[in-house]
């Protein structure tokens, strides 16, 4: 969250070999390392390879990671179908409102977004927390609704 992304990187290298079974680690690793410091292709191979090992995963947390690096990578139906999964899930168990609107926002959805992150905001959601520094959302900084 502060932008020192080499460091994000080696740190969650050494969380992977510690424990090479999380897929939290693994889509961290992409999301919050890789993608962020402009290793695109990186990133994708992590989201890809949470998405092959993990293909029953309902994790809302780990689908907005994915979904989000999709959408910013050009992997539009890819994005959609991750934002889908998150969607339907909600049936199952709660899925936070401001994880919907990661992928919204890769996508450039902006209206779809910030609908996500106002109903965020008003049930108090957990993640909202995150709203100053996340980077998930940083394309929607400057639009006068944030």
């Amino acid at each position: 969250m502060t932008g020192r992304f080499e460091e994000a990187i080696a740190g969650f290298k050494r969380a992977v070999k510690l424990d090479p079974a999380s897929p939290e680690t693994h889509i961290y690793l992409g999301g919050f390392g890789y993608y962020l410091e402009g290793h695109f292709d990186e990133a994708i191979a992590q989201a890809d390879k949470v998405l092959s090992a993990w293909p029953t995963l309902e994790n809302a947390e780990l689908f907005a990671f994915v979904g989000w690096v999709y959408a910013l990578s050009g992997r539009q139906e890819d994005a959609r179908n991750i934002l889908n999964r998150m969607l339907d899930s909600r049936a199952k168990r709660y899925v936070d409102p401001s994880l919907i609107g990661a992928p919204y926002a890769g996508l450039r959805e902006k209206d779809k977004a910030f609908e996500r992150l106002t109903k965020a905001y008003r049930k108090h959601a957990g993640q909202i927390v995150w709203i100053k520094v996340d980077p998930w959302i940083k394309n929607l900084r400057s639009d006068p609704r944030y």
